[in-house]
């Protein structure tokens, strides 16, 4: 899947809502996530979790 967002800080707030906190832990433990983020530039940062 892939998403774009006007800004990092969207993104953010997408990706670990306050309301989501509660299941990040079963998230953590579930889930096989990769999460690239890019900017405009060839800079790329990459979370898992």
């Amino acid at each position: 899947m892939i998403l774009e967002f006007p800004t990092r800080e969207d993104a953010d707030r997408f990706y670990n809502p306050e309301e989501y906190q509660s299941l990040l832990a079963l998230r953590e433990r579930t889930a096989n996530i990769i999460v690239l983020m890019s900017s405009r530039s060839t800079h790329l940062v990459e979370a898992t979790s």
